[in-house]
């Protein structure tokens, strides 16, 4: 039987998606651990190496915390909860508790 890889990727299911997005995010925190520890041995960084590898950082911070979102999302909706909408309570809630606490100031 011929594979049809092409087709394959190009009509990944959701949850390929998601696992090729992990071991990408997975090989770039690797890659820039193995750069950070090579940096250290090397030196005399440029000021754009150092920014770089900032940048970097903060990319991968970025996604970490978008996969954490989306990972409490997922987690509130098998609690049977909307995360839109607990979130917006939430927020009511707290912006609520922080007009009285002002108003008895």
């Amino acid at each position: 039987m011929r594979i049809n890889y092409h087709y394959d990727i190009k009509n990944a299911s959701k949850e390929k998606k998601a696992q090729w997005a992990k071991l990408q995010r997975m090989d770039m925190e690797r890659k820039l651990d193995d750069i950070k520890s090579r940096a250290e041995k090397v030196g005399n960084l440029t000021d754009w190496d150092k920014e770089s590898i900032a940048r970097v950082e903060k990319v991968i911070q970025d996604v970490n915390r978008e996969q954490f979102e989306a990972d409490i999302d997922e987690l509130l909706r098998l609690a049977g909860l909307h995360s839109g909408l607990e979130k917006r309570n939430f927020l009511m809630k707290q912006a609520n508790a922080r007009k009285r606490k002002n108003g008895e100031q």
